[in-house]
């Protein structure tokens, strides 16, 4: 291959990326839990496919033994749990019937759950309580930070995925999703901290009840957030 060849090939893959970092949008649907959509055959491959790509984020720090003495032991500070389309609707019914809850189908949280074809429930893995001193505790925490940083990348990387298979995605600050009553449901160790729930469809032009995302447009202009620093 030519250097000019080459040159082209970065070129054309720089625009393709720019393309699916700009097209990457919030899409939220609050539906009817009776009501869920027609999902086609293979969408959850796609989705397994997306998270796969997704664990290339840049993580610093290794998460703790404490969190790797289970099946899932990757060194990475994050974990991944998809739930296709017939496990939405489980999760759904065992929230509902869940006695400490007080939930109904009415609610914003099942709706949604409904209106998807696949929800990630991402967390990351807290350093263990056990600092005796402030040096340790100072520790703890920064270690703490770049754990959350990690797994927000990994979440990053989830959405472009998704964006670039032709799938929707919310990001969730997650609502009952966080309660212990869904940790336990979706097996997920209570030692895990939930940083979003990932809800995934299949492009929904046209669908009712799609909400685009309030702040997208409230970013600002480059020269509002960023800088080139001269010493």
């Amino acid at each position: 291959m030519t250097q000019r060849a080459e040159t082209l090939s970065s070129h054309t893959l720089a625009t393709a990326v720019d393309q699916v970092i700009q097209a990457r949008k919030s899409v939220k649907v609050v539906g009817d839990v009776d009501a869920p959509p027609e999902i086609p055959a293979g969408f959850f491959a796609e989705v397994q496919e997306a998270m796969k790509v997704a664990g290339w984020a840049p993580f610093h720090f290794t998460a703790h033994n404490a969190h790797l003495d289970r099946e899932m032991n990757s060194p990475v500070p994050w974990r991944f749990y998809a739930l296709d389309q017939a496990n939405c609707l489980r999760l759904i019914d065992s929230l509902i019937a869940h006695p400490e809850l007080g939930l109904n189908k009415n609610a914003a949280i099942l709706r949604m759950i409904a209106s998807y074809g696949a929800l990630v429930l991402v967390t990351w893995l807290p350093e263990p309580e056990n600092s005796i001193n402030e040096e340790e505790a100072a520790r703890r925490a920064m270690k703490n930070e770049e754990h959350t940083a990690a797994t927000a990348a990994a979440i990053q990387n989830l959405l472009l995925a998704a964006t670039a298979r032709n799938i929707d995605s919310y990001w969730s600050s997650g609502g009952v999703l966080r309660e212990a009553a869904t940790f336990e449901l979706c097996k997920i160790p209570a030692q895990e901290s939930l940083l979003g729930a990932i809800f995934l469809a299949p492009e929904m032009p046209g669908r009712d009840g799609v909400r685009p995302g309030k702040l997208r447009e409230m970013r600002g202009n480059p020269e509002q957030w960023m800088t080139s620093v001269i010493i």
